[in-house]
């Protein structure tokens, strides 16, 4: 089940301009060894101010707009999980 109050899914719903206002500057993370890779890219260990982050490294080739979109839906999904 989603996790996360329901004005917090309705702020997702609603409000989701591509996730305005959540990015994360790639300076702010430090990125760590490399735990996974597969079609899509990779995944590096990260850390964002002391918390523990995954952080995907795509290839500018495979971003679509299809993708974009998957990526933005997986992402609202792991703030209503977190």
């Amino acid at each position: 089940a989603l996790r996360g109050t329901k004005e917090e899914r309705a702020l997702l719903l609603e409000s989701n301009q591509e996730l305005e206002g959540t990015l994360i500057k790639a300076s702010d993370i430090k990125i760590g060894k490399r735990i996974g890779k597969g079609n899509f890219g990779e995944v590096f260990v990260g850390e964002w101010r002391g918390t523990s982050v995954a952080v995907k490294k795509v290839p500018a080739s495979r971003i679509t707009d299809e993708f974009r979109q998957e990526f933005v839906r997986e992402a609202e999904l792991m703030l209503l999980l977190r």
